[in-house]
């Protein structure tokens, strides 16, 4: 899973409180050093869930206070879940140069065209 987080120093402080636990404790040894100006990924991995988390505060030159705009928002158990519109993914992805981001891309595409296309 990606995760692109505000990048505030309040934010990341109380990230890395949630985080201290997961991926077999690891991600305790994290700190706000970890998260410079650089783009790419703190990759946490949790084994025994078999689940990874790719923490980002900026993906493809964008960062949260960015994304955040046309975010859709999925309802759960009474929160509200910010998470990136098909056009924000496509964009991410399009820019990429890895082949599986690509075809990520084109298939996001078709279901802009029309959501029953892999049903």
């Amino acid at each position: 899973m990606d995760l692109l987080v505000e990048d505030s120093a309040a934010n990341l402080r109380l990230l890395l409180q949630v985080l201290t636990g997961f991926g077999e404790g690891f991600a305790a040894e994290l700190s706000l050093t970890d998260f410079d100006e650089e783009e790419g990924a703190i990759r946490i991995v949790e084994e025994t869930e078999q689940c990874q988390i790719d923490l980002f505060t900026r993906m493809s030159g964008r960062r949260y206070v960015n994304a955040i705009t046309d975010a859709d928002i999925l309802e759960l158990r009474g929160f509200s879940i910010p998470y990136a519109s098909k056009q924000s993914l496509i964009a991410w992805k399009e820019g990429s140069v890895r082949e599986k981001d690509q075809l990520d891309a084109l298939a996001l595409r078709k279901l802009l065209a029309d959501p029953k296309a892999f049903e």
